[in-house]
C-alpha cells in the first residue's frame, strides 16, 4: 500500500512537473508568436508604403505580390497555432475577427465565385490585420526597451509613414497623381509645423487629403508627447522616473501629476482658441465662397494652422489676398502670437491670473518667453518697415506698410505665413 501511494505520488508529481512544463512551453511559443507577429506588423507598414508611393515595375508588382502571400501565409499559421492553445476558441475567434482575413489566399484555391484574388484585395487583408494586431506590434516594442525619448520618435515616424500612405491615395487627391516623395515631404512637414510645401495643398489634394493634412498639424501643435502622457494617464500606465523627468522638463512642471493637469489645460485651451479663431474668420470670409460649408472648413482649416504655427494656407498665395484686411490679419495674428508662447508659458499665466491672490506667481521661463516675444516683435516690425517701405512695401499706404511689416513679423518667427511676395523684399541694401 506504502509503495503504490508512493508510486501515485510520484506519477502526480512528475504529471504536474510536464504540465508546469508544457504551460511554460506554451507561453514561451506564445511569446516569440507576438514579437515576430509585432515585426510582421512593422514589415507590412513598410510594404504598404512601398506599395502604394511607389511605381512597380510588373515583375517587381509580381515579387510584392509574393512578399503579401508570405505574409499572410505566416499570419494564419499563427492564428492557427493560436488557437489549437486556446480553451474558448469560439471567443477568441470573436474577439479577433480581423484574422479571419488570413484565410483570403485560400479563396484562390477554394474558386469562391464572390471573392476574386487581386493585389488590391491582398494589400486590404493585410492592412485590416495590421490594425488587429496593433497590440502585438506594442509588444514587440516593450521587448525592446526603449526609452521615452525612442518610443516618441518612433511614434513621430510612425505618424508620418501613415499620413504619407493617407496622403497617397487616390481619395485623398484632387486632379493628378502627386508622388509619393511629395505626400511623404507634406506629412512630414504638417507633423513638424513647419509650413514647407512643394506642391500647393489647396489644389493637389481633396477634402479629405485637408482634413488628413489638418489632423497632422494638429497632432504636431499638441505635440506627440501630449498624447503620449495623457493616454497614458488614461489607460493609468506607470511611467519610469527618467520619463517622469523628461515629461516634467518638458513642460515646465514639477511633478507628473502637474504635467498631466498642464496637458489636460493644453488640449481644453487649443479646442477653446481654435473654435474662437474660426468663429472669426467664418464671420468675415461666410460670404468669400460658394457655401457656408467651405467657408467653415476653410476657417477651420486656418485658425489650427494658425494656432499650431504650421504656416499651411489652402490658397495658393496664402493670405496674401487678404493682407490689408484688417479682421483677418489681426485674427491670424492673435492665433499666432498664442500658439507661438507655447503651453508652458500659457499654463503658467492661468495659473498666475488665477492663483494671483492666492501665491501665484510667473516663473522665469514664462517672464523671459513674453519679454522675448514681445521684443522680437517691436524689433522686426520696425526692421521690416524701414528697409521695404521704399521698395517692397512702396505701393502701400503708411498704416497698410505697419501692418504688412507688423503680420511678417509675427509670422517670421515661428508661423510661416506671408501676406506680401518675400521675392520682392530687397536682398540688400545697395539693391
Amino acid at each position: 500500500m506504502d509503495n503504490d501511494t508512493t508510486l501515485t505520488l510520484l506519477l502526480r508529481r512528475l504529471l504536474s512537473d510536464l504540465h508546469l512544463r508544457l504551460q511554460d512551453i506554451r507561453e514561451l511559443i506564445l511569446h516569440y508568436l507576438t514579437v515576430i507577429s509585432g515585426v510582421s506588423c512593422l514589415l507590412v507598414t513598410v510594404l504598404l508604403v512601398i506599395d502604394s508611393g511607389f511605381q512597380l515595375h510588373e515583375d517587381t508588382t509580381q515579387l510584392f505580390i509574393s512578399f503579401h502571400s508570405y505574409l499572410l501565409f505566416y499570419f494564419l499559421m499563427d492564428w492557427i497555432i493560436r488557437l489549437l492553445f486556446e480553451k474558448r476558441r469560439i471567443r477568441y475567434m470573436l474577439t479577433h475577427p480581423t484574422d479571419f482575413l488570413t484565410l483570403y489566399p485560400l479563396s484562390s484555391l477554394l474558386s469562391l465565385p464572390f471573392i476574386e484574388p487581386s493585389f488590391l484585395l491582398g494589400q486590404l487583408a493585410l492592412l485590416l490585420i495590421m490594425f488587429g494586431r496593433l497590440p502585438h506590434m506594442n509588444y514587440f516594442l516593450n521587448q525592446l526597451k526603449l526609452k521615452p525619448t525612442q518610443m516618441f520618435l518612433f511614434a513621430f515616424l510612425f505618424t508620418v509613414f501613415l499620413g504619407s500612405i493617407l496622403l497617397s491615395l487616390p481619395l485623398a487627391i484632387s486632379a493628378e497623381n502627386i508622388h509619393y516623395i511629395d505626400a511623404l515631404f507634406t506629412a512630414f512637414s504638417s507633423v513638424c509645423v513647419t509650413g514647407l510645401s512643394v506642391i500647393d495643398i489647396g489644389t493637389s489634394f481633396s477634402y479629405f487629403g485637408h482634413i488628413i493634412i489638418l489632423i497632422l498639424i494638429q497632432i504636431g501643435g499638441l505635440g506627440i508627447m501630449a498624447f503620449s502622457v495623457l493616454f497614458g494617464s488614461i489607460m493609468r500606465q506607470k511611467f519610469s522616473s527618467v520619463a517622469r523627468s523628461e515629461f516634467q522638463d518638458s513642460y515646465n512642471t514639477y511633478n507628473l501629476s502637474e504635467t498631466i493637469d498642464a496637458i489636460k489645460f493644453i488640449f481644453k485651451l487649443t479646442f477653446i482658441v481654435e473654435l474662437i479663431g474660426a468663429i472669426s474668420l467664418f464671420s468675415i470670409w461666410h460670404s468669400d465662397f460658394a457655401s457656408y460649408q467651405e467657408a467653415a472648413f476653410y476657417s477651420i482649416f486656418h485658425s489650427i494652422s494658425a494656432f499650431c504655427n504650421s504656416g499651411f494656407s489652402l490658397f495658393s498665395t496664402n493670405v496674401v489676398s487678404y493682407q490689408t484686411h484688417l479682421g483677418i490679419i489681426s485674427s491670424l495674428s492673435l492665433l499666432i502670437f498664442i500658439g507661438g508662447l507655447g503651453f508652458p508659458v500659457l499654463y503658467n499665466l492661468t495659473q498666475y491670473i488665477r492663483l494671483r491672490n492666492k501665491g501665484g506667481y510667473l516663473k522665469l521661463h514664462t517672464k523671459l518667453a513674453l519679454s522675448v516675444t514681445f521684443l522680437l516683435l517691436i524689433i522686426g516690425t520696425i526692421f521690416i518697415y524701414f528697409s521695404e517701405a521704399s521698395t517692397g512695401l512702396s505701393s502701400f499706404s503708411q498704416g497698410e506698410k505697419v501692418m504688412i511689416a507688423f503680420f511678417q513679423s509675427i509670422s517670421a518667427r515661428t508661423a510661416g505665413f506671408n501676406s506680401i511676395d518675400i521675392s520682392t523684399f530687397r536682398i540688400d541694401r545697395k539693391s
